[in-house]
């Protein structure tokens, strides 16, 4: 997705956090190498996760994905991801987001 829709403005950013990553930095960067991740990934210590999980009553499932609109708005929060469905609404909702057709 992140090269899919980075041309209409797609800004897609992985944290890793301190509190799920206790490996370290250098297992996560080695992961990102391996799997060929091409988006900004940031080392997180909680500061950003934590407010956004809690901005939307989550629990502590991993992954989870926020679709933010240009204008700062969460316009979607996705718990875990299924290979069957997750892509899909996810397009479905970065479309929303870059057309500003979501709603907050």
């Amino acid at each position: 997705m992140n090269n899919d829709y980075k041309s209409r403005g797609l800004v897609v950013i992985g944290l890793a956090t301190t509190y799920n990553e206790q490996q370290g930095e250098e297992y996560v960067k080695d992961f990102v190498r391996t799997k060929g991740i091409n988006y900004k990934i940031v080392w997180d210590d909680g500061t950003l996760a934590a407010p956004l999980v809690q901005s939307v009553n989550a629990r502590g499932v991993i992954p989870q994905s926020f679709v933010i609109s240009r204008d700062g708005r969460i316009v979607k929060h996705f718990e875990g991801f299924s290979p069957l469905s997750t892509p899909a609404l996810m397009r479905q909702a970065i479309e929303d987001a870059l057309n500003d057709k979501s709603k907050a």
